[in-house]
This record gives C-alpha cells, structure tokens and sequence, in this order.
C-alpha cells in the first residue's frame, strides 16, 4: 500500500473518560473500509503523542489526532515545520480546536473528510522562551486565573467531560489572588493586576468558552483578553459571561490584537495553553501566520 494510501492515527485511549480509544477504533475502521491503511499508535504517557507524531511525520502526509486539545498540542508540536497535514478527531473535555475547523463527530464523515483530503492552512501561536525555546499552541494561551484552572483540570479531580472546566472554575475561586503583569504589544503596553490575560489565536478555549470573540487562526493576528480585578460576584457574572462572549462588554474587560506579546511579571508566572503547561514568564507570544495544514470538510 502506498503512503499515499495510509494514515496513521495517534490516539490517546483515556482521553474523554475512554472517549479517545472509541472513536480512534471507529475512525480506523471507517478509513479500512475506504480502502486505507489506518494503523492507531496509542499514547502510553505525557509527551508520548509528540514524539509519535515526530517520528510519523517523515514517512506519511496525513496524521490523524484523536484526543483532547492536550493531545492535539503535543501533535503539532510533533509535526511543526514538516509538510504533514493533520486531522483533528476530537474526543476530549475541550475540543475547541475541531469546533474551530467544522470537524464532524461521525466516524464514517470524519474518515470521508480524511480521504478528500481537503487542506486548509491555519495560524499557529509560538511561545518563545528565555534561551529561544520554542513551543507552539493552538487555541488560547492563559495566564492568572485560567492558567490555575487549567492546571487543576489537568492534575485531575472528580468530575471528567466539559464539567470538568467549570468545576476548576469554582474551586479556584477560592482563596484566588489577582496577579501583577506587564504586556508589550503593537497596542502598547500594560502594566497592572489582572485576574487574568488570555492571548487567543481561535475564540474558544475551555470547551466552548468564547473568550476573544473576534479571533481567527486564519488572520495573523493574536487577539488579547485582558480582565483586571473585580470582586467575586463580579466575576461569576463575567465567568458566565464567557460562555456566549458578552463579557466583552463589562468595563473591565479589554480587548487588543498583536503580532506578538512579550510578557514579564515580578514574580514567574505559568501559561497554559490547549490544556498544557506552556511556559512560565518572561515570555513571547508570536504569531506562526499559515503554520499548520489542517484537513477540513
């Protein structure tokens, strides 16, 4: 069979509370019927699925992801700078990177959209470390609050699927300190407390949560979400407000776009991004225009 002819798929099998192992075994069969080869390597720890992708991208065009945003991070991060085009299968607490692209849910649609091999170029976000590391991001990168509910959802807690977001939401609230930031950017510069600064390459992050409404990975832009402190039942109606992107519209809610962002704080403060520790401060957020080829509808 030739490459042409093959597309591995790299599975995380927990994902989604065994989510990911379902629909990589659904997706496989639905391709095998297509006449494709569709061999699954299944994720066996952290960082696992980046160095399967890395070793896959030199011998196959396509790569199927099938996970949460976490796994999709490790993947790309896998196959950057390589001809590789990636399908997203989503099957995690977030999936906002397939809500993003239109990605069908239904094996037997997914594997049709694999097959045509229909391309679309997206931007990526690139993290820019002290010493030039680089890492890249998809969605949404976090700092403050965010960063700390990402972390609680990704150590674990009783409740898996969407409600794992919210319940990181309400715990973190309590006993949560703003933080002290400084931001560099084509809109200048801020320097001040937040409760949290989001840089977004797509609208949504935390499974749906629509946190820069007009960001597009397709307009080489980041766009910033900055909310400086308010009290607490300030930020449950803001919280809430993300869900559908009307806090847009609160007072302490601002909105920026840049090229990059360089980001310092006097104390280190940790980023995350697709569900994954990214960086700690100081850092440089970019944006990779046209990064990635996706597989798309």
């Amino acid at each position: 069979m030739s490459a042409e002819q093959s597309v591995p798929i790299v599975a995380n099998p927990v994902s989604g509370g065994g989510v990911g192992r379902a629909r990589a075994e659904a997706i496989g069969r639905a391709l095998g019927e297509r006449g494709w080869d569709a061999p699954i390597h299944w994720t066996e720890s952290p960082g696992h699925a980046e160095e399967i992708a890395r070793k896959l991208s030199e011998e196959s065009d396509r790569i199927v992801a099938c996970g949460g945003d976490g796994t999709i991070h490790q993947v790309v991060n896998g196959i950057r700078d390589s001809e590789v085009a990636l399908a997203v299968a989503p099957a995690g607490r977030g999936n906002d990177l397939a809500r993003v692209l239109g990605v069908p849910n239904d094996p037997d649609a997914f594997a049709e959209m694999v097959a045509a091999g229909k391309r679309r170029r997206i931007d990526l976000g690139r993290a820019v470390r002290e010493g030039g590391q680089v890492r890249r991001f998809c969605t949404v990168a976090a700092l403050g609050f965010d960063a700390e509910v990402a972390r609680r959802v990704v150590t674990g807690g009783p409740i898996h699927g969407p409600g794992a977001y919210i319940y990181g939401v309400f715990r973190t609230l309590i006993g949560y300190r703003p933080c002290r930031v400084r931001l560099e950017g084509d809109f200048g510069v801020f320097d001040d407390e937040v409760f949290l600064a989001a840089t977004a390459n797509t609208s949504t992050y935390g499974g749906g949560m629509v946190i820069a409404p007009g960001a597009r990975p397709d307009d080489g832009l980041l766009s910033i979400c900055l909310i400086r402190p308010v009290s607490r039942i300030r930020v449950l109606w803001l919280l809430q407000g993300v869900r559908s992107g009307r806090h847009v519209h609160h007072p302490a809610v601002s909105l920026y776009q840049s090229r990059s962002i360089r980001i310092t704080a006097p104390s280190p403060l940790e980023l995350y991004a697709d569900g994954e520790p990214l960086a700690t401060t100081p850092v440089t957020l970019e944006v990779d225009p046209s990064a990635l080829d996706v597989l798309v509808p």
